[in-house]
Formats: structure tokens, sequence, C-alpha cells
């Protein structure tokens, strides 16, 4: 028997067979979590200290019914929504520090099953000069030849209120302009890397890497860095040289 259509509860069910019969009880229960999906804001969408209050809105999808949806902001109480099917909240962020904050909306069904979606917003402070510092960018080895893997690295770290979001690094062979996202070590340990990598196996947060490989003798390469943080500020370092015997 389909039993898809059935509310959860418990249900009798008769079976006759000429004159025999019996019976049944079973107890149907809900086990599929709400679905959840945030319209407003977007992940990592960034506002002014000037903005008052921001939108939080969506939409939930259950097999049965959503009973209510609520919201918090940085794990504070629960605020429950307008609508369900399609819901809203209006939520006055002008006293939150300037940095990063978690947006959680909990749907939960008539069965009392419930799910929980998160994203991240930014807020940011336009008029003050933020962006990360780049602490130094070198490059290994020094004096590279044909057959060197050539790996440059930079250490970067934020001040700010923020943290960094990502390091971009570009070089240029003086025909090509190559850029690539680098891989913070202390992050990333499990990624490969070439036995003479020296940060190989070591998770020395905040430096960043990027094998650049093997080029030919006589081969002369510009390369620097750009560091964006979460509030979408950067900065671009001065372009260091290294010639390839």
């Amino acid at each position: 028997m389909d039993t898809s259509d059935f509310e959860p509860g418990e249900y009798l069910f008769t079976v006759k067979c000429g004159d025999a019969s019996d019976e049944l009880s079973v107890i149907l229960i809900d086990v599929i979590i709400p679905e959840i999906i945030i319209n407003s804001p977007y992940n990592m969408e960034i506002f002014d200290r000037t903005i008052q209050n921001i939108l939080i809105a969506g939409k939930c999808n259950d097999n049965y019914d959503i009973d209510y949806v609520e919201v918090s902001i940085d794990n504070s109480q629960w605020k429950k929504a307008e609508g369900i099917v399609d819901w809203n909240l209006n939520w006055d962020i002008s006293t939150y520090d300037l940095g990063e904050h978690k947006i959680s909306v909990k749907a939960i069904d008539n069965s009392g099953i419930f799910s929980i979606e998160n994203l991240t917003f930014i807020i940011n402070d336009s008029s003050q000069i933020w962006g990360p510092i780049i602490n130094i960018l070198y490059h290994k080895p020094l004096s590279p030849f044909n057959m060197s893997n050539i790996i440059i690295y930079a250490d970067v770290n934020c001040t700010s209120p923020f943290s960094i979001q990502k390091i971009v690094a570009f070089w240029d062979d003086g025909s090509e302009v190559k850029s690539s996202e680098m891989w913070e070590y202390g992050n990333h340990p499990i990624q490969e890397r070439h036995e003479e990598d020296p940060l190989k196996h070591l998770p020395n947060k905040p430096i960043y890497g990027l094998e650049l490989g093997q080029f030919s003798s006589d081969t002369r390469l510009n390369y620097w860095i750009e560091a964006y943080d979460t509030a979408n500020n950067n900065i671009i370092s001065e372009k260091n040289k290294i010639n390839i015997i």
C-alpha cells in the first residue's frame, strides 16, 4: 500500500480474506527535514555601517506543512519570521560591530522536525581605509635554474575587523600574464606539494603559497599578489623579479 499521501500518525489497517480478518496498527513518522532557501541577503554580502536594517527573506518547502520559521544572528535569541512558504524578517543591525556576522534560519514542520541554514554577512565602514597587510613576499629557490621548482610565498594578515578572503598571485614571463589563487598552508596541508617544498608538512598560518613550477633557462619572471579581505578591501604588492639561470 502506498502511504505517501498519509499524514504522520497512527493508523489501523484491517485485512480480510473470506471469513478471516486481521488488524495491523502502523505508526507513520516524518523523517524528512524542511528545505530552506535564503534569498536575502546573499552569503558574504557587505553592508555599510550607515545601514540600519536588513531584510532577511527566503522560501521553505516540506513534504508536509511548515509550522513556523525563525531567525537568529550570531546565535542570539530566535525571532519568528513573517510567513512560512515565503518568509521574511527585518532586523536592526545598527548596534552590531564591524566585521563578519552569522545569520541562522530555522524551519520547523508540524512533526517537530527542523533544519537550519546559515550564511555570513559583513558590516563595513566605508569612511575608513581598511585592507590586508602584506608583510613579506618572496620565492624559493632564490637563484633557480631550469630544473628548479619555483614556489612563491606571501605572509599576509589583517589588523582590521575583517579576515582574509583570498590571495591571488600573478606572474608575467614577458609574453603572458597568468594568475592563480594561493593556498593558505595552515588550512590546506593536504594539497599536493613537491618533497622539496620546505612548508610541505607545516601548518604555518598566515603563510600562503603557490607552486609556479619549472621554467626554461633565461626566463625572466615578474610576480606580484593582490590580497582581499571579507569586506572586499584589497591591496596590491610591488612586483618581484625572478631570473632563471
